[in-house]
């Protein structure tokens, strides 16, 4: 019972608490800083040309992508799953080739076999092979390897 009538009062006084949380605020005495305004639209300001310009960033990234053939051969590599040092040795093939899009690269294995042919040394040659066959397969690599004439 003694429980109860504590808490009776706490709640009687909150109650009167609440009551006169009011009375300062009285229309006569209410300003505003002007100070603070500009600050806060000087803050809204900054946020909306922030916003406006991530998401000009972000779209213009987006549109890159079928308009560059660079972009199209990283989005290739990312696709196919390929590591990051196998992505820049096989960016290397079609500047040795002198291809004009990269992405070729892709879609016909006999510019991947050429520069199998070309490659200096067999740790280049056995990488350049291994990709040929991540990329068409182990039976479709290995034909246009012994079929492809020799340019």
């Amino acid at each position: 019972m003694n429980i109860l009538w504590c808490a009776l009062t706490l709640l009687a006084q909150e109650q009167a608490t609440f009551r006169n949380l009011g009375d300062r605020f009285r229309p006569g005495s209410a300003s505003i800083d002007v100070g603070q305004l500009l600050l806060l639209a000087a803050f809204v300001l900054f946020a909306v040309i922030g916003l406006w310009y991530l998401q000009k960033r972000l779209s213009a990234k987006g549109d890159e992508g079928t308009d560059s053939p660079r972009r199209l051969f990283q989005d290739l590599c990312r696709i196919h799953e390929l590591s990051r040092d196998e992505s820049k040795l096989l960016s290397q093939v079609p500047r040795q080739l002198e291809l004009a899009d990269p992405a070729s690269l892709f879609a016909d294995p006999t510019h991947l076999v050429i520069a199998v042919r070309a490659a200096e040394d067999d740790a280049l040659r056995h990488r350049l092979e291994h990709l040929g066959v991540r990329l068409f397969g182990t039976l479709m690599f290995r034909r246009h390897l012994t079929h492809c004439p020799q340019l």
